[in-house]
């Protein structure tokens, strides 16, 4: 991949690849289809097959770029705006793809079209990875400092918003130069990120909790952490599919941002309850966040510090508690949230 600045004749960055590559592919199946239909599909399955080698050179030329970046980041200065191009870019090489797949239906080799089409998703996630590995990069320090005892004596939520202001500095770029669906993405991605060290760091124990008067205050930092952050999500609702009630659109295989935001209003809920009330909070919570595991929910109980909670065994004392709610939850689809995606480490207090 060349590190040369992309086209900025238009408002997003991109290149001419994907419209010059498509023509001629579709030029020779053309040519070829004058032929008869036999002759279509031979020539249809020869710019498959050169497609998905393209698409393998392709992500091959982008790892290499992105490992001599690292190498030494004062170096190829362009980095952000090629990996935008390369965002855009893949998207326009999707919809080239489905729409071979709709217009070529007729000519068959499923398999070779679903094999493009997902190399070239593979690529845009990883570039749009990529994109955020800078500003992730920048705040490190303010992730690090979340839910920690600096944050408890804290008076205001300074590391959330650095993070906020971060993003809302990074996410300006992104939307000038990121076609919508992508900038959207982009931006839903990096608080996915944030969402999951927030959550990692909670049920890492960073902190335990003498009283309820602790957790009171700990559940309102939590609550005004989450919501400078979800600003965000708020600022980008316009742009995201919607279903006849209204609801974003959520593939099976995402995780749900709305709802993963949830999580952390129901943690509130559990430090704030009290302990009387534990056993109804927990049953709302898995009913809520079905993918929570039982060790991630003791966890969360744990940092009251007013359960008597054996990670190591849950039928004893409190623990006995989650296991009662987790059981009657046996069998449910489990809607995935961040609670997928992070785990905890053995030992750490």
């Amino acid at each position: 991949m060349s590190d040369q600045k992309p086209d900025e004749s238009t408002q997003y960055f991109q290149t001419q690849t994907p419209t010059d590559v498509f023509q001629i592919f579709d030029q020779n199946i053309n040519i070829a289809s004058r032929m008869g239909e036999s002759m279509a599909k031979r020539m249809y399955a020869v710019c498959l097959g050169k497609l998905a080698a393209f698409s393998i050179s392709l992500k091959n030329a982008f790892f290499d770029y992105r490992t001599e970046k690292f190498k030494d980041r004062s170096q190829l200065m362009n980095y952000t705006p090629v990996m935008m191009a390369l965002v855009n870019d893949c998207s326009r090489y999707i919809e080239f793809v489905q729409l071979w797949a709709q217009k070529k239906s007729g000519l068959g080799h499923t398999e070779l079209v679903s094999q493009c089409y997902e190399c070239f998703e593979h690529i845009r996630l990883e570039a749009i990875a990529c994109l955020l590995e800078e500003p992730l990069h920048d705040l490190s320090q303010s992730i690090k400092d979340l839910f920690t005892a600096a944050w408890q004596k804290a008076i205001t939520s300074e590391s959330m918003h650095t993070i906020a202001a971060t993003l809302k500095d990074y996410g300006g770029d992104y939307q000038q130069h990121l076609m919508l669906p992508n900038f959207v993405e982009t931006m839903e991605i990096a608080q996915l990120k944030i969402l999951r060290y927030y959550l990692q760091a909670i049920l890492d124990r960073k902190l335990k909790f003498r009283s309820a008067e602790e957790r009171s205050d700990a559940a309102d930092r939590l609550g005004m952490d989450i919501e400078i952050l979800s600003h965000f999500n708020m600022d980008l609702a316009f742009a995201t599919p919607v279903n006849e009630g209204g609801k974003p659109v959520v593939a099976d295989d995402k995780v749900d941002i709305l709802l993963s935001y949830e999580i952390f209003e129901n943690i509130c809920e559990l430090l704030r309850c009290e302990a009387d009330m534990i056993q109804l909070e927990l049953s709302t919570f898995v009913q809520k966040f079905p993918d929570v595991s039982p060790q991630q929910l003791a966890r969360l109980l744990d940092i009251r510090g007013d359960m008597k909670i054996d990670l190591n065994d849950l039928s004893r004392n409190d623990g006995s508690k989650i296991l009662d709610v987790m059981s009657g939850e046996f069998g449910r689809k489990k809607t995935r949230t961040i609670f997928s995606e992070v785990g905890f480490r053995p030992g750490h207090h």
